[in-house]
């Protein structure tokens, strides 16, 4: 299903079998050429590990100091180059603009988009389940469950959410490295600072208090392939915008606005 966007997002650019620093910096803009969006690459800033983009000034962050493999390199290009700069681009074309900028809870639709262009990448969801990828969306859902208590225990305040998804991370990090003990664990705790500083908590201490975003990359990714399990053939319409085609609220809209075709709004 994906396999035309990615045709044409690579199309003349020879990816290597690992990518990073300013060789991947030349290629993450080819890519965005490719794509017509008017889009440029710039350096993520120091201590992220993650891509993003910047819509107002028409920017994507590429990491300059993670080491990716091909594959996940191409999964990357997909979820952020082609995913959440084309809902945006192609929401403004729309007669409900308002798609452009997204309608309301529209981040489920939008990350969960996402990962699914990663995902079909791979020969199996297993195969996705075994990668860096998935154990990195996975421990910023676990470490909001953590802050609220979502296992049963009180919620935790950052220290103790800390404490235990270092552990993890510390050994994440030794299976990764294992003659090299000391560096997993300075590693690790930059690892869990990212996550928790940065993406999961942003500076909430209180015990329960957190960014609960992230929790919708694992969750929204369910919600659309439960869509396209029943409804397959709204596939070439899911990137009309900035909605979520899980929301039965949206694709109201997006019929009244006829926006979607008919057979989708009974």
């Amino acid at each position: 299903l994906y396999a035309d966007f990615y045709d044409e997002l690579l199309e003349g650019i020879d990816i290597p079998e690992e990518v990073t620093g300013q060789q991947g910096l030349g290629i993450v803009q080819a890519i965005l050429d490719n794509g017509r969006s008017g889009y440029t690459a710039i350096e993520q800033k120091p201590g992220v590990t993650t891509a993003s983009v910047q819509h107002e000034e028409q920017k994507l962050k590429f990491p300059m100091d993670v080491v990716y493999s091909r594959q996940q390199f191409i999964g990357l290009m997909g979820h952020e180059g082609e995913i959440h700069i084309k809902e945006r681009v192609n929401g403004y074309q729309q007669p409900l603009q308002i798609l452009g900028s997204g309608l309301a809870f529209y981040l489920p639709g939008s990350e969960g988009k996402g990962v699914m262009a990663e995902q079909v990448l791979g020969s199996s969801f297993v195969e996705f389940m075994d990668s860096q990828r998935f154990f990195d969306i996975a421990r910023r859902y676990l470490s909001l469950g953590l802050a609220r208590g979502a296992d049963g225990h009180e919620p935790r305040d950052f220290k103790d959410v800390f404490q235990i998804m270092n552990a993890l991370d510390s050994l994440w990090e030794l299976i990764q490295n294992p003659d090299q003990p000391g560096s997993a664990g300075l590693h690790s705790v930059d690892r869990t600072w990212e996550l928790l500083a940065m993406r999961t908590h942003r500076g909430y201490s209180h015990p329960g208090m957190a960014f609960l975003k992230d929790k919708l990359y694992l969750e929204g990714n369910l919600a659309q392939w439960n869509v396209l399990m029943r409804k397959p053939d709204l596939f070439p319409y899911l990137n009309l915008g900035k909605y979520d085609a899980s929301n039965p609220d949206h694709i109201a809209v997006l019929c009244e606005a006829n926006i979607l075709p008919g057979k989708f709004c009974l």
